[in-house]
């Protein structure tokens, strides 16, 4: 079994990819929003470390960047 290596990085290195593995509708994103205002992040954004492409966590990491009060809280 590998070891999982845990990396903390500059969300502005990491790259959104254009392909989406889910869809968020709009009170989901809602309600996630309010959760990463509330308490920030609270699961871990996994990262293609060869490319910095996020392979989980797109969502998030487009919250981070646009929300203000999220970005306060991160």
């Amino acid at each position: 079994m590998s070891q999982i290596h845990i990396n903390y990085v500059e969300e502005k290195s990491l790259k959104i990819p254009s392909w989406r593995a889910t869809y968020v509708l709009r009170p989901d994103l809602l309600a996630l929003s309010a959760s990463l205002g509330q308490h920030g992040f609270i699961q871990p954004i996994h990262v293609r470390s060869s490319t910095m492409e996020v392979i989980d966590g797109s969502e998030r990491v487009l919250l981070a960047r646009n929300v203000k009060e999220i970005k306060k809280s991160c």
